[in-house]
């Protein structure tokens, strides 16, 4: 309460500057009370400040010099997911999982990897191998995509599919 009746005279200041005049009343419990009319005969007129100014400056376009280097020539990956293994089983006792990824040629400078799951982007790295940790329950579809410098697809590998399962008491570990 105290912060907004600190913070509303500025506001009103500063969105009243060239509105008037301004009065301001303490009333009978204490209270500052700003208006633009007098509110009883304890209201007093409020000097305004004239506001800081700058003068006008003109904008002027900064243009980049045009790039001297040749174009980028598309780079034709072999993208394959090497493991998991298609319907893959991941029991109880695995929590993570480690994508591994045969790539060729090797990664462009400018190109990224980046590691989907069930659709879902899980990390964009340079590595061709990353750790899904705490993978959820259930099967869950893996791919990976190379994409260039502005994130545009380039490449994109097999889709494997991994099965997840976790102990439970509906359905008993085996023997």
């Amino acid at each position: 309460m105290i912060r907004s009746l600190a913070i509303a005279p500025l506001l009103l200041l500063a969105s009243t500057v060239s509105a008037g005049e301004i009065y301001r009343t303490v009333d009978d419990n204490g209270r500052v009370i700003f208006s633009d009319h007098p509110v009883n005969e304890r209201s007093e007129s409020i000097r305004q400040r004239t506001p800081n100014t700058l003068p006008e400056t003109e904008i002027t376009e900064r243009r980049q010099p045009p790039r001297q280097e040749a174009p980028e020539a598309p780079v034709d990956y072999a993208l394959r997911i090497a493991s998991p293994a298609q319907d893959a089983v991941i029991l109880a006792g695995q929590r993570n999982v480690t994508v591994a990824l045969n790539l060729d040629p090797q990664l462009h400078p400018d190109h990224r990897l980046a590691y989907y799951m069930s659709g879902e982007l899980i990390a964009e790295t340079r590595s061709t191998t990353h750790t899904i940790e705490e993978i959820p329950v259930g099967s869950r579809q893996l791919q990976v995509r190379v994409l260039d410098h502005e994130g545009f697809p380039v490449a994109t590998s097999n889709t494997v599919t991994v099965h997840v399962q976790r102990p439970s008491l509906l359905r008993p570990r085996p023997n």
